[in-house]
């Protein structure tokens, strides 16, 4: 999946990752993976200006709740206050 947050440019990619061990044709592991990219632009040219990998979900922005700063996910997004 991918996902585009214009309020920090940055773009979120994340799918299942599977690992396979050289030495063990038959064993095979998977999780969740993200990757975390920031495209910027120089003389004419697209730039790779961040990039960072880590296993979950994307950490979209932090919220808080009853006082807490918690990370929101795609997965756990944060709670519906009602107001719009």
């Amino acid at each position: 999946d991918i996902y585009f947050d214009p309020k920090n440019d940055m773009v979120y990619v994340w799918g299942t990752k599977t690992t396979r061990l050289v030495n063990v044709p038959d064993k095979t592991e998977s999780s969740k993976w993200t990757y975390e990219w920031v495209l910027g632009m120089k003389n004419g040219r697209p730039r790779i200006a961040y990039v960072n990998q880590y296993s979950g979900t994307p950490n979209i922005k932090k919220i808080t709740i009853n006082g807490k700063e918690q990370l929101a996910t795609l997965d756990n997004p944060p709670p519906s206050t009602g107001n719009k």
